[in-house]
């Protein structure tokens, strides 16, 4: 199981990702929890994709690097391995987290 410190993208908790570029995804899930998963290479046409599949190699509920995602690009299906998870807070919100802590 995974060190409370460590980030926990959990398979079947995914609700939804954006592309970040051919190597990055920004992936949500439905507790509103945000990830960066990184890709190994590049991962060329996830800008064109309007599905993909998350696949996990363990039987752990959260996924790891190694595990990989799927989609079809131009008919044909491709698969990207995942290099990291980082759990994610966009730019906004850390400005925010940032100004609630400065004292008045």
């Amino acid at each position: 199981m995974a060190a409370s410190s460590e980030p926990c993208l959990q398979l079947g908790q995914i609700s939804g990702w954006n592309v970040a570029d051919d190597d990055t995804l920004i992936v949500r899930e439905s507790q509103r929890e945000q990830y960066k998963v990184t890709l190994m290479g590049h991962c060329t046409g996830l800008h064109y994709v309007e599905d993909l599949a998350f696949k996990s190699h363990s039987d752990f509920s959260c996924m790891t690097p190694g595990d990989s995602i799927t989609f079809l690009r131009t008919g044909m299906r491709q698969q990207c391995t995942i290099k990291s998870i980082e759990s994610y807070v966009p730019e906004k919100k850390k400005d925010e987290a940032a100004e609630a802590a400065q004292p008045e």
